[in-house]
């Protein structure tokens, strides 16, 4: 017959082997690291260190992940899946601050996140995570152009949020301004920047229609920076537009020369005025 003792040992070590360790995220910064605390004691592989998240009440919140050390990392959103097999969105694979903001729709509600390293150099560096309520920012544009994210989104305060525009063809982009709330830009004259909200704000991407500029037989100066036709950036082609009216028929030059010396190609559209091809 069995040791009744011997068997209780037995199985209470295969438990212990197998524990699975999942931590509550809290609005008071709690600090871990990749190999005290990960999941399930497999090192280095998905999910890394485990956390649920209970929502007090209904509304955007926002985890929000900073070094102890110095740590490039992952927030993973699990969503539901209380067996971290399946994530959805990622952030991260940098070092520093990270903020992933989402909504819940009811109290009691529960959502799963992770935080992962894949290298090794990584392991032992603590981080910290805590929870905060989150404001809605809302994300607008004139009507000529497209930005990232749009619409309504979950940010947390005072934590910038990265936003861009795109202009669609013959516009190029102008500024972003604010429509409502307190919202601060890290520099409104960038289609790619961040901005930091401390209530519910709207903000809006403006375009302007591209200029081509007259060519005339007396030089004059312009920039990629300044004076670049469309798309969110000057390295977006055709670059600087230009139009020539033939004052006669006959057979014509274009000559564009150095100011400061430029590495630069010139393009001949013909009779294109939508620089398209």
């Amino acid at each position: 017959m069995p040791n009744p003792k011997l068997f209780m040992i037995i199985s209470f070590c295969f438990l212990s082997v197998g524990a699975q360790t999942i931590y509550n995220v809290d609005t008071t910064n709690q600090t871990y690291n990749f190999t005290t605390h990960d999941f399930d004691g497999t090192v280095g592989g998905l999910p890394g260190v485990a956390f649920r998240f209970t929502a007090p009440s209904a509304g955007g919140f926002a985890i929000i992940v900073e070094d102890v050390e110095s740590t490039s990392k992952y927030i993973l959103d699990y969503g539901t899946d209380q067996t971290f097999n399946t994530y959805g969105t990622v952030i991260g694979g940098a070092t520093g601050t990270m903020t992933m903001a989402f909504t819940a729709s009811s109290a009691g509600e529960i959502h799963y996140f992770s935080v992962y390293t894949g290298t090794s150099s990584y392991y032992t560096n603590n981080f910290k995570i805590r929870y905060k309520t989150a404001l809605t920012l809302t994300i607008n544009n004139d009507g000529h152009g497209t930005t990232t994210p749009s619409g309504a989104t979950a940010v947390a305060s005072s934590i910038g949020q990265t936003i861009s525009a795109s202009p669609v063809s013959g516009y190029r982009f102008s500024h972003w301004s604010v429509t409502s709330g307190s919202a601060t830009f890290a520099d409104s004259t960038l289609y790619s920047t961040t901005v930091t909200i401390t209530s519910n704000a709207t903000i809006r991407a403006n375009f302007k229609t591209g200029t081509v500029y007259q060519i005339t037989n007396s030089n004059q100066t312009y920039n990629f920076t300044t004076h670049y036709y469309t798309g969110a950036s000057p390295g977006t082609l055709p670059g600087v537009a230009f139009r020539f009216t033939a004052p006669s028929a006959g057979s014509y030059a274009i000559i564009v020369g150095d100011v400061d010396s430029t590495y630069k190609y010139l393009y001949d559209y013909g009779s294109d005025a939508s620089f398209g091809s």
